[in-house]
């Protein structure tokens, strides 16, 4: 109870301040009546009390860890991957235009990538190095009007396995139980 009102409480004077200031590693933009109107560079900035409101990311490299992927390559060859990807917002006024949260884009775009560069190959031509190539290439084309770049797509796990699938509720051709 005296959490909500103290956080009611200091986002009322944030909001009541006439400035701004945006720290060395972030970048922002001055958003009024609902409409981007100004990129912030680090600095100090003047703001209209309850007119302006900012909105900051950081500008450093960002890095995500992505979950395993199960893939398969081009020859029905099962693989698994899992992506490292390091990034960062170029330009903030296009990002909050078209991406909600930079980092679940990156990984599902990325995913994407990987898994379209992976079943053109066949598992014997699969080369780990020219794979991370291609991955970044194709991640590459679908950011750039997000202004976000992906700087860096490493792997962090690689393999190979024969998988098993198994159907359930069926036997020889017949369905049971019915």
């Amino acid at each position: 109870m005296l959490d909500s009102l103290i956080n009611f409480l200091k986002e009322i004077w944030e909001r009541c301040l006439p400035w701004v200031v945006v720290p060395e590693w972030k970048t922002g933009i001055r958003v009024r009546f609902g409409h981007i109107n100004k990129d912030l560079a680090p600095g100090f900035h003047w703001l209209w009390p309850f007119i302006d409101t900012t909105e900051m990311e950081p500008a450093t490299s960002q890095i995500v860890a992505m979950d395993s992927q199960t893939l398969m390559t081009m020859d029905q060859k099962t693989v698994v991957l899992t992506c490292v990807v390091r990034y960062r917002v170029t330009n903030l006024r296009s990002y909050y235009q078209h991406i909600w949260e930079a980092g679940d884009a990156v990984k599902d775009i990325v995913a994407g990538a990987s898994a379209d560069c992976v079943s053109r190959v066949p598992l014997a031509e699969l080369k780990l190095d020219a794979l991370k190539r291609e991955v970044l290439k194709e991640a590459r084309k679908q950011l750039p009007e997000c202004g976000v770049l992906i700087e860096r797509v490493s792997f962090r796990d690689f393999g190979t396995f024969k998988t098993f699938r198994f159907i359930t509720g069926q036997q020889r051709g017949t369905d049971i139980g019915g």
